[in-house]
C-alpha cells in the first residue's frame, strides 16, 4: 500500500512539468532514488521513461547535470570520494541481490547533498 501511495504522489508531481521544473535537484534526486529502492527490478532510465520526463539529465543524474559532469564539485557526499563510481553508486550498481539494490538505493537518496562552495 506504501509503495502505491508513494507512486501515486511521484506520478501526480511529475506529470505537471511546470511543477516538477520548480523542485530543486536534491528533491528531484530523493525522488528519483526512492523511486528506484521501491522498485526493485528497476533502472534510472526507466524512472524517466515511467513518469515521461522529457528533460532527463546529465548520465540520468541530478547531481551530474548541476555540476556538469564535474565529479570535483559533485554535491554528493559520497562514502570514499568525489566519484559515485567508487561509492554507494558503484556498489549500487554492481549489486545482484535485489534486497541490497534496494537497500543501496534508499541510502543514495539520503546521503547528504553539499551546498555550492562547500
Amino acid at each position: 500500500m506504501e509503495n502505491e501511495r508513494l507512486q501515486e504522489f511521484v506520478k501526480r508531481v511529475l506529470d505537471k512539468d511546470t511543477l516538477f521544473k520548480y523542485l530543486e535537484d536534491r528533491e528531484k534526486h530523493i525522488l528519483l532514488w526512492t523511486y528506484l529502492g521501491e522498485q526493485e527490478y528497476k533502472n534510472k532510465a526507466e524512472f524517466f521513461e515511467y513518469f515521461e520526463i522529457r528533460d532527463i539529465p546529465m548520465n540520468n543524474c541530478y547531481a551530474c547535470d548541476c555540476v556538469r559532469e564535474n565529479c570535483d564539485i559533485c554535491p554528493i557526499k559520497w562514502r570514499d570520494s568525489n566519484r559515485c563510481c567508487f561509492s554507494e553508486y558503484g556498489d549500487w550498481q554492481d549489486a545482484e541481490i535485489i534486497e541490497e539494490k534496494s537497500r543501496l538505493a534508499f541510502k543514495i537518496a539520503n546521503l547528504e547533498w553539499k551546498e555550492k562552495g562547500e
